[in-house]
């Protein structure tokens, strides 16, 4: 895993649990997304963060859930995408053409979310809405998800304009399209690929 150099050793060695805890969300701030580095060759000192992913659609799913979507559980899809790859702490950050299958991906994330939360009284209310996020049933799930796909997308397009080549770029659009359903998020993604073409 291609990580920032920092030594995030002390987290695990201290007695209180909440320090431990912040341990696993600093791990998320100098783990970088996998598949810009090493598939797509961003330049380390430009890529994204696991951390700056989570931020950055939680934010956008907030922002449009409360602006276009009144009918959806904002809080409920906010802490989804708050803690939808905090496992990663644990397990890195995978990418697809790894092969791992999905169901043993989601296992291990499971395991590890389970073990981040093992120590708090309210592990079950946020593995709860984690797994509820893995299994799409609700439409605030859904909706979760699609904002995740956005944010690759969006993020694609601003590497774009830092040296992503077409192909890459055409590969993050396609994905996203294959996932968005709602009006919302579809309008956005049409939007943005509008501006490349």
């Amino acid at each position: 895993m291609v990580k920032k150099d920092v030594d995030l050793s002390c987290f695990a060695e201290n007695s209180d649990k909440f320090i431990r805890f912040y341990g696993h969300i600093a791990e998320l701030k100098i783990l970088l997304r996998q598949g810009w580095v090493r598939r797509h060759g961003v330049e380390v000192a430009k890529a994204e963060s696991v951390a700056d992913h989570i931020f950055s659609t939680m934010l956008m799913a907030m922002l449009i859930a409360k602006e276009l979507r009144p009918d959806l559980n904002a809080q409920n899809i906010a802490i989804m995408l708050l803690i939808h790859d905090l496992a990663e702490s644990l397990t890195g950050d995978f990418m697809p053409s790894e092969n791992m299958s999905k169901k043993q991906k989601s296992a291990d994330e499971l395991a590890s979310l389970e073990k981040i939360f093992e120590k708090f009284s309210s592990r079950e209310y946020f593995v709860d809405l984690w797994k509820e996020y893995e299994a799409q049933v609700t439409v605030e799930s859904q909706f979760a998800k699609e904002l995740d796909k956005l944010d690759a997308a969006l993020m694609a397009y601003a590497y774009s304009h830092n040296g992503l080549s077409s192909d890459g770029l055409k590969e993050f659009y396609s994905t996203a399209s294959k996932h968005i359903k709602s009006d919302e998020a579809t309008k956005l993604l049409k939007e943005l690929m509008s501006t490349t073409q």
